[in-house]
């Protein structure tokens, strides 16, 4: 577990016995970490280490807030949706204890690794959950990828035998051969709709992996990494995604075909005509 403790300069002392103290007690390896405000590169190394690390604590004395870079430690840390502990040191008082309401607290290494250990379990089935509905999720948008794929699929053959149709309809003249040309550039144009809404359903398919990949890292498990990493390298498997996009661009390759003649008949036509 990565723990990130934001002090002032001031609380040197204490939060180095702390730290100190959290290491050689603790049953589990820990990475303590606390950075100094010592040259402009200061802010990127904190938003480093609070975006790293598992639980970001805070050490409390007195008037803390009053200190412009911790306010913008607590705020970053909230807005990035972090674990934050209170450290309470000797001097902790009112004024700080309102700028942390609802943020728990703590009086010594030991209860940290106390409530640590009742987070750990608490933290682990909340990411289990969080695990079931991605991985549910990601089955849910595969599916409506293949169905809108089918869609588009019958609608472009839908409009491809409608343009026969209608060519039909009138012997093959110049208004028939004028019809299937424009129903054929329609279905031309439906193509590219069709490949946004495939392309689009597989970017969101591939955000939600991404999100897997990171939630079995935390729970130490490598199961659809080890998936990929058989399907890709040992039976060469060919992503759904992909093959759907090659799929319409070789539907598009024949639509020009057809294209192509009708405007040569289109043209025939028209010459003979005049």
């Amino acid at each position: 577990m990565r723990i990130f403790i934001c002090r002032r300069t001031s609380d040197a002392a204490a939060t180095n016995a702390f730290a100190q103290e959290l290491i050689t007690t603790s049953e589990y390896a820990l990475a303590v970490v606390q950075e100094v405000k010592d040259d402009d590169a200061w802010q990127t190394r904190v938003k480093q280490h609070i975006r790293s690390s598992d639980l970001v604590v805070f050490a409390l004395g007195s008037d803390t807030f009053a200190s412009p870079p911790m306010l913008w430690e607590l705020d970053l840390a909230q807005r990035k949706h972090k674990h934050i502990v209170g450290l309470r040191l000797g001097t902790f008082d009112a004024g700080t204890a309102a700028m942390v309401t609802g943020i728990r607290l703590v009086a010594s290494a030991q209860e940290l690794l106390a409530y640590i250990e009742r987070f750990r379990e608490k933290d682990r089935e909340l990411l289990i959950d969080q695990y079931k509905i991605i991985s549910s999720s990601t089955e849910t948008v595969a599916s409506q990828r293949l169905l809108v794929h089918n869609i588009f699929l019958a609608i472009t053959s839908s409009v491809m035998t409608i343009a026969f149709v209608a060519g039909n309809a009138f012997d093959f003249s110049i208004v028939g051969n004028a019809c299937m040309f424009g129903f054929t550039i329609l279905a031309f144009l439906i193509t590219f709709t069709w490949e946004e809404m495939v392309d689009s359903y597989g970017k969101l398919n591939k955000g939600k992996f991404r999100l897997l990949y990171e939630l079995e890292k935390r729970l130490h498990t490598n199961l659809f990494d080890a998936e990929r990493d058989i399907l890709e390298n040992e039976v060469e498997y060919k992503a759904k995604h992909r093959s759907e996009i090659r799929s319409i661009e070789k539907c598009r390759i024949v639509i020009m075909v057809v294209l192509v003649i009708e405007l040569a008949l289109l043209l025939r036509g028209l010459s003979a005509a005049m």
